[in-house]
């Protein structure tokens, strides 16, 4: 029996009887203030180490222990000759520790190893990992590790040539393993440009290409925008830049556009072998729109014109066009403010209409309305906002007594949508429908449109990128089907013209100015520069990373980084390095060599965990500091580092290595896992503090 525990024994030999009036259990590693009723001998469990010696005052009997890592039981403290039952409570706790990150090229298979420490109490089942942007092959690990056990997982990974990481799971613990793409030489110094098309087939025998896009030009800027669509009998082309653009259609009839548009004005020229020559301008500025079209051939002719404004005061948009087209004028207005808006039109064919709507709070809206012409009907319409949104319009004609009643109903998410729309009139009912189900990469989509009087049709749709495929029947009226069509298309980006990436100087030096030969990677691909630290670099347009190779780590005034953005246009950058590696920080809680009466050691209150978690090393070299916590890593320099313990436990505890000598420096030389004690330092028994009581998960 350890001489503390003998000496609290004889000192309670004279007391006579005990109760325990606080109860009596506990998860591994807490610290338990005991208290007694009464008097007695006390003798403490095999394996309880005594924080306090039991103390006797006006009889009451208290002392402190904490509660060893143990088998889930009860283990009983005798008091005055009786048993009470301590519970030690089951706890499920794992700590992991991650190595550095690995370099895998594609394809490239390696092993990775992962400390894990079983903190609790009951046996620990086999860590859970899942690769992200990286393949785990296989696991190997213990089925179970015992209390107090240590073990290794080892993964087998396989790259897939971009950046990933592995995430790892355990009872009460989770860590992440980054796993970066091995460069390889770097590619051509050119891209092609590429616009987005597809090739369409439809019956019967009917096939064509089409596309639409950007196209990109030098250092990144856009050229401008281009549509084409080629098939057997017909082929177009239109081109759109800055303030200027032409479109070119061949077929049964050719035609020409040329577009010229120095802002605010814009000007159109229109040019057919059909006989047709049309002439086009128009102004916006601000809130004002003129436009006008002329026909010079076959005839003159005033096509179109158009004046409008719009604008806005105090919170109150409003707006005005008056046009002129195809022989009718036509007049129109609209305001809005908040949750409401009106327009109002009227044309010289006796045509007008005046509508309003308003939101009325909750998803609700209310609208009315009046049009005019050969009939005059009356409008409503409700917004409802139940199974996503459901509108009903409602119109009636006063002298006819005609009246049509419309449905909609719309519900839309990212992976369904569905729109419906039910329309009656009094003797004929339509009802239309489209679904649209999206998993992953596949998506498909189904309608169809019915009526009572006869005729519709039905649709599905399969889109499995690039594949995209669509099946369609016509009904009759007695809803047989009169006819059957097939589509398919395939997705695919057209390179079109070879196009230079922009030009990027790089000058990478030492942390005392001298020229380095650096080597780094941009993405998977891996550049070395040259003996006077120069790197010429042609790069996509856009933003990119450029991470340091060969044990470097770029210096700037927030420490070392083993990666900076870089953008690609013509630039020169001066980047300075500095040999750095990977520290990170395994620290455990360890026991002293000896303990002494007298003496507290560390703080009582706290367990493991909660120590863990408070726990906090110092790394300094020079006047810099890096902070680690336990199972951090961080890229610190190469060479001597001083080593300490600081924060809230910087005077209760000390560090140690593994085999108990001080930890006070390390020399740096590599990427490395510091295993690392967390020893209690001693203080004497009169100023310890009270041990504190955790919470308990």
């Amino acid at each position: 029996m350890p001489f503390a525990r003998a000496l609290a024994f004889a000192s309670l030999l004279a007391l006579a009887w005990a109760k325990p009036l606080v109860s009596l259990e506990g998860y591994p590693g807490e610290a338990r203030l005991l208290v007694f009723q009464g008097a007695g001998p006390v003798e403490v469990p095999e394996g309880f180490l005594l924080l306090l010696p039991p103390e006797a005052v006006d009889g009451v009997v208290s002392l402190a222990v904490r509660v060893p890592s143990l088998p889930p039981g009860q283990y009983p403290f005798r008091v005055g000759g009786e048993a009470y039952p301590f519970r030690i409570l089951p706890r499920a706790k794992a700590l992991l520790l991650p190595p550095p990150p690995l370099e895998l090229a594609p394809g490239e298979e390696a092993w990775a190893e992962v400390g894990v420490r079983n903190l609790g109490n009951v046996p620990l089942p086999t860590p859970r990992a899942s690769g992200l942007g990286v393949e785990v092959r296989r696991v190997e690990a213990p089925s179970a590790l015992p209390p107090g056990g240590e073990g290794r997982v080892r993964l087998l990974l396989r790259g897939t040539g971009k950046p990933g990481r592995v995430l790892l799971e355990a009872e009460g613990a989770w860590a992440e393993l980054p796993v970066m793409a091995r460069p390889a030489p770097p590619p051509p110094f050119h891209d092609w440009a590429r616009l987005p098309s597809r090739l369409v087939a439809e019956t019967p025998g009917r096939v064509r290409l089409e596309g639409q896009g950007t196209l990109p030009g030098p250092e990144g800027q856009a050229l401008g925008r281009l549509a084409y669509r080629l098939s057997p009998e017909a082929a177009s082309l239109d081109f759109s830049g800055s303030d200027w653009g032409f479109g070119v259609g061949l077929g049964a009839t050719s035609s020409l556009s040329l577009r010229y548009a120095p802002r605010p004005y814009s000007l159109e020229a229109f040019l057919s072998t059909g006989g047709q020559v049309r002439l086009g301008g128009a102004y916006a500025e601000g809130g004002l729109r003129l436009q006008g079209r002329l026909g010079l051939l076959p005839s003159f002719e005033v096509l179109s014109l158009g004046l409008g404004y719009q604008g806005q005061a105090e919170g109150l948009s409003y707006g005005t066009q008056a046009g002129w087209e195809g022989g009718v004028g036509r007049l129109q207005a609209s305001l809005g403010q908040g949750p409401w808006r009106t327009n109002a039109h009227l044309d010289t064919r006796g045509g007008f209409g005046l509508q309003g709507v308003a939101s009325v709070g909750g998803g609700w809206n209310l609208g009315a309305g009046v049009m005019g012409g050969q009939e005059l009907w009356l409008q409503g319409v409700l917004g409802i906002p139940v199974w996503g949104t459901v509108e009903v319009r409602g119109e009636y004609a006063p002298g006819s007594g005609r009246y049509r009643l419309t449905l909609f109903h719309v519900e839309q998410d990212p992976r369904e949508g569905l729109v419906q729309q039910l329309f009656w009139d009094g003797e004929a009912l339509r009802y239309g429908v489209d679904y649209r189900l999206r998993a992953e990469d596949l998506t498909l989509r189904a309608g169809a449109s019915l009526g009572t009087r006869g005729g519709g049709g039905v649709r599905l749709g399969l889109e499995a990128f690039p594949l995209t495929f669509q099946a369609s029947a016509n009904l009759g009226p007695d809803l047989r089907p009169t006819g059957f069509s097939l589509a398919g298309a395939l997705a695919f980006d057209l390179p079109l013209y070879p196009m230079p990436w922009p030009e990027v100087r790089l000058r990478f030096a030492d942390l005392e100015g001298r020229p380095l030969a650096a080597s780094v990677a941009v993405g998977s691909y891996r550049y070395q520069a040259g003996p006077e630290g120069l790197l010429v670099l042609r790069l996509p347009p856009g933003r990119h990373t450029l991470r340091a190779l060969g044990g470097l780590a770029f210096a700037n005034g927030a420490g070392l980084a083993q990666e900076v953005a870089l953008e690609a246009k013509p630039q020169e950058v001066h980047l300075a390095l500095a040999k750095a590696h990977t520290l990170r920080l395994d620290l455990f809680p360890c026991p002293p060599k000896e303990e002494r009466l007298g003496f507290v050691y560390g703080l009582p209150g706290l367990n493991p965990e909660a120590l863990l978690r408070q726990a906090r090393g110092a790394f300094r070299t020079g006047p810099k500091a890096h902070a680690l916590r336990p199972g951090e890593a961080a890229l610190l320099p190469e060479g001597r580092l001083e080593v300490a313990l600081e924060g809230p436990l910087a005077r209760a505890y000390a560090l140690a290595t593994p085999t108990g000598e001080p930890l006070t420096a390390l020399k740096l030389e590599r990427d490395m896992v510091l295993r690392a004690c967390l020893v209690p330092s001693p203080r004497p028994l009169d100023v310890q503090e009270v041990p504190l009581q955790e919470e308990r998960p």
